[in-house]
């Protein structure tokens, strides 16, 4: 599409796909209201606001599993920020693939995420969510640093651009798991009336969590290389999903505990 018709027609056909998404949202017949609890007042929108993020993270200090789950995504998406900054200097620079190299990436990586999301329809309720997280996390990790490090196992050519894309199909699969896993835990222990507060303090701690990392990633990659910075930024993954491996409980207790208790 941008190889004919440029970046309006890329644009153009992104604001619509929203567009689409928006009325199909708004055919959804449910009540989205939640119970009310502990409704924060304040005089303005933007107090209102902060003080439901500083309820929320309360919320997920209180509980165990909710902390985990946020400290592991914390450490990964520190890694996740090197490749926003450093995805195109690799696919130019190193494995030597282009702009059309760099859309092959991206549909590899959207093809393994739709095979994934089918299979754990499927398989999601044999493995418990603390294995699909975990393991989640970790397989990105390892999925990451293949696709950082293929032009070094690879020979020079299209075989790097190959084992990339495969690495990037690759990823789909432990994205989709660790996503996915993450959602059910965060909703089975919290309460109604108190998730929008712990997916809305998530959601920040989430990109800030990116921020820092692209910050970092904009320092060191001019100065280590993009290989060597991204290598580290996958490995953040694996240090996330083993602190999670660790830390989860290993119960499937389907209750949800009170969202304002400690799990332990």
């Amino acid at each position: 599409m941008y190889a004919n018709g440029g970046l309006p027609a890329v644009v153009i056909v992104d604001c619509v796909s929203f567009a689409v998404s928006a009325a199909l949202i708004l055919l959804i017949r449910a009540s989205a209201r939640p119970e009310k609890a502990d409704a924060v007042t304040a005089s303005s929108a933007w107090m209102r606001a902060l003080g439901e993020w500083k309820s929320g993270m309360r919320l997920v200090k209180q509980n165990d599993v909710l902390a985990t789950i946020f400290v592991a995504f914390g450490l990964g998406l520190l890694g996740e920020g090197t490749f926003e900054v450093g995805f195109t200097p690799l696919v130019i620079d190193v494995i030597k693939g282009g702009a059309s190299g760099a859309g092959v990436l991206f549909s590899a990586q959207a093809l393994g995420g739709v095979v994934a999301e089918a299979l754990l329809a499927r398989m999601g309720r044999q493995i418990s969510p603390r294995i699909l997280f975990s393991c989640g996390l970790i397989g990105l990790g390892f999925a990451d640093l293949g696709f950082a490090n293929a032009a070094r196992l690879a020979p020079p050519g299209i075989p790097p651009l190959v084992l990339a894309a495969a690495f990037m199909m690759f990823a789909g699969f432990p994205a989709v798991a660790n996503f996915t896993a993450s959602n059910g835990l965060l909703q089975a222990r919290t309460e109604d009336a108190y998730r929008g507060r712990v997916f809305g303090a998530l959601a920040s701690i989430k990109g800030l969590a990116v921020l820092i990392g692209i910050a970092v990633g904009s320092v060191t990659i001019d100065r280590f290389g993009v290989v060597p910075v991204l290598s580290v930024g996958a490995a953040m993954w694996i240090v996330g999903g083993t602190y999670a491996l660790l830390r989860l409980p290993r119960s499937d207790d389907s209750d949800p505990p009170d969202a304002r208790g400690a799990t332990k």
